[in-house]
């Protein structure tokens, strides 16, 4: 047997998860408890549903600590806990740009006829960009955009799925001295993507959208000891 720390279903991968939120839990725990934390502050818990209240931007990103068990005497939840940690502004001006395409003719199709896939990627484009670095001596700025786009075919329906996601985030870093330092965080999120219960309509063609935002401020003291 297996006893698995943490559980993941549906994760937004860039591909057929564009959009749709993961469903993360643990052995003994329902997806309904897990906490997100962005930086120094819990965003809040899951909907009913178990969706997440967060759209990661991987390159707003410096790491991501996911805890089980044993977790801070500050984390609220029995579940599982997710830390996202953002990037901050670096000592130089740097940044980058991608810019993706997949076409209709460049994904695979099924050899047997009568054996279509579950689901498959036609066409998929993404753009993203990332720029930080110092707006003063004492201030820095980091910002991040990612926004894909999908049209995938399901299963031998006819009909074609738009997947969409918009991720934007702000990092602003202000130091005040040398033990103080006030950091704000900001950023929007919107979705798109088809509702999982519209097998039960007559046109399947339901569309789940959602929009999320954060804005925090940390102001933080160094004391000698």
């Amino acid at each position: 047997t297996s006893a698995p720390f943490v559980i993941a279903d549906r994760m937004d991968t860039g591909g057929l998860g564009v959009g749709r939120s993961a469903l993360v839990g643990s052995r003994g725990e329902s997806w309904g408890m897990t906490s997100v934390a962005v930086g120094d502050s819990v965003t809040r818990f899951p909907s009913a549903a178990g969706q997440l209240p967060a759209v990661v931007n991987l390159r707003a990103v410096e790491s991501v600590t996911v805890a089980s068990g044993l977790a801070p005497v500050d984390v609220s939840t029995p579940g599982v806990h997710v830390w996202v940690r953002p990037k901050r502004p670096g000592p130089r001006v740097a940044g980058g740009a991608d810019v993706s395409l997949t076409t209709p003719g460049m994904g695979g199709t099924n050899a047997l006829p009568n054996a279509p896939s579950i689901g498959r990627v036609e066409s998929w484009r993404q753009g993203a960009a990332f720029l930080g670095g110092p707006l003063s001596r004492a201030t820095g700025v980091f910002v991040a955009i990612d926004s894909p786009r999908v049209r995938y075919a399901e299963r031998d329906r006819a009909s074609r799925i738009a997947l969409a996601s918009t991720s934007t985030f702000v990092h602003v870093v202000r130091r005040l001295g040398d033990a103080d330092e006030v950091r704000i965080i900001g950023g929007i999120d919107r979705t798109r993507a088809p509702f999982d219960g519209r097998r039960q309509f007559a046109n399947e063609a339901v569309t789940a959208r959602g929009a999320l935002g954060r804005m925090q401020l940390t102001w933080d003291r160094t004391t000698g000891t």
